[in-house]
């Protein structure tokens, strides 16, 4: 049985996740992903968190595992696989996701390489720029997939 080196969490019978809080700037939706909020200093710089925005790409982090109002405690999901992730509908099982133009949704970096009529120049240039956040673990359905959100090592 694999056992995940940190919490012990068997990987056969559950699938190793992590979770934190941090302070919702404004209101987060179930399944976005989410991003550092470097506008909100509330407990103190880097301890808030907003929708992941095409302004905040480099700041991506994980996705969000709840709907919550400004000013609560946002639960957001920063690595193993998440059901539901918001995504581009143009995303394929195996593809890796980066931010996208999209508040809160990431695109697959592969197709975003080619300039196309389907794909558009913010979406290249983002792909071509960050790191991926996660991998998707099946194909867009509805603009949701399961990922497998990429650990930053931000939060140990």
């Amino acid at each position: 049985m694999a056992v995940h080196k940190i919490d012990g969490v068997s990987g056969v019978d559950h699938f190793p996740t992590k979770f934190i809080e941090l302070y919702a700037a404004a209101l987060t939706t179930d399944g976005d992903w989410a991003a550092i909020d470097l506008g909100d200093t509330t407990n103190t710089l880097g301890a808030s968190v907003e929708q992941g925005t095409a302004a905040a790409e480099t700041l991506w982090f994980g996705v969000f595992g709840r709907t919550t109002a400004a000013g609560l405690p946002a639960r957001v999901q920063i690595a193993g696989r998440r059901a539901g992730a918001n995504v581009d509908a143009t995303v394929a099982a195996g593809d890796r996701l980066v931010s996208g133009a999209t508040v809160g949704r990431a695109i697959e970096i592969e197709s975003a390489r080619v300039v196309n009529a389907t794909v558009n120049q913010a979406n290249v240039m983002i792909a071509l720029n960050f790191q991926p956040v996660g991998i998707a673990l099946a194909a867009a359905v509805t603009l949701t997939a399961p990922v497998l959100i990429t650990d930053q090592g931000y939060f140990g």
